[in-house]
């Protein structure tokens, strides 16, 4: 039988966070797809979609599946991970696309949603990296102790 109690915190806040962002993300392409469908303005088009719905769901897409891939490793490189490099490029990623204008046109300017998936894939690369890393220092570890 599953011995729920020797589960980490860690992994509970893994699935945790991973159903609230699906969550989240199923509720804005249920619900938003066609907010703007009888006011088709340009606020509207700009302060929604370009400012806050295609960033958000576009980067929750790439997200979503680090967070699952995450369920695989060991708690404690999800919370290194958690601590050292996912909150740390979320934020930045945040900074960075909240300091473009949704109004801001241009032929080398990058607009929110580009930032947001540029961001989210900064994110799977060091992740990667990160687990890749992880494991081998663990295996290595295990190497020296025998």
């Amino acid at each position: 039988m599953l011995n729920l109690t020797k589960i980490s915190f860690y992994k509970y806040l893994n699935v945790g966070l991973l159903f609230l962002l699906t969550g989240f993300y199923l509720y804005l392409i249920s619900f938003y797809s066609d907010f703007c469908r009888d006011n088709q303005t340009i606020e509207c088009i700009y302060e929604f979609y370009d400012a806050f719905y295609f960033p958000v769901t576009k980067g929750l897409e790439i997200l979503i599946p680090i967070l699952i891939l995450l369920l695989l490793v060991p708690a404690s490189i999800f919370r290194n991970w958690l601590f050292c490099v996912g909150a740390p490029i979320i934020l930045l990623t945040f900074y960075f696309v909240q300091d473009i204008s949704v109004y801001g046109s241009g032929f080398m300017l990058n607009d929110r949603t580009t930032m947001a998936k540029f961001g989210m894939y900064v994110l799977a690369g060091l992740t990667l990296v990160f687990v890749c890393l992880s494991f081998i220092y663990r295996w290595y570890k295990r190497q020296r102790s025998r």
